[in-house]
């Protein structure tokens, strides 16, 4: 929590509208009790949980894996995640 109070003190008190993090809950536990902002993980881990989760029941399957890449990706807005989706 402190190194979030020296964040906002850098930033002159203005809060950031998006914040990108690991997956560490201590972090979001201090996020949300600091900072009222869209929190979101870093792609690194996203994808990085998806091949722990997931790959085991994909048996191998680069088509999936290639496409789900493309989506995530080469989307530049919300309309082409979906429909690439």
């Amino acid at each position: 929590m402190w190194l979030f109070d020296k964040f906002l003190d850098a930033m002159g008190g203005h809060m950031p509208v998006c914040l990108i993090t690991d997956q560490d809950p201590a972090t979001k536990v201090a996020i949300n009790a600091k900072i009222q902002l869209t929190h979101r993980f870093c792609i690194w881990h996203i994808m990085r949980r998806l091949y722990e989760k997931v790959e085991s029941s994909l048996d191998g399957s680069d088509d999936f894996l290639g496409r789900f890449k493309s989506c995530v990706y080469n989307s530049e807005t919300l309309v082409e995640f979906e429909q690439e989706w």
